[in-house]
């Protein structure tokens, strides 16, 4: 088992490093930048889906019951 957990932490490391020397490679200064604003507006998305799921799953529990879901 500890063979196998080795190889793959070396393939992970080789993979990460690729991926650096591609993004070093391409001279983009902002991509840090772009990255972060993806993931704020992927987080905001987040948050306005769970109040959308939550809203619908309170208008179910007013019309249905509490355990309506659980039928």
């Amino acid at each position: 088992m500890g063979i196998d957990e080795q190889i793959l932490k070396n393939s992970m490391i080789r993979s990460l490093c690729r991926d650096v020397d591609k993004q070093i490679k391409s001279g983009d200064p902002n991509y840090v930048d772009v990255a972060n604003r993806q993931i704020t507006r992927l987080n905001k998305q987040v948050k306005e889906y769970k109040e959308k799921y939550w809203e619908l799953m309170r208008v179910g529990q007013e019309k249905y019951g509490s355990r309506w879901y659980k039928e």
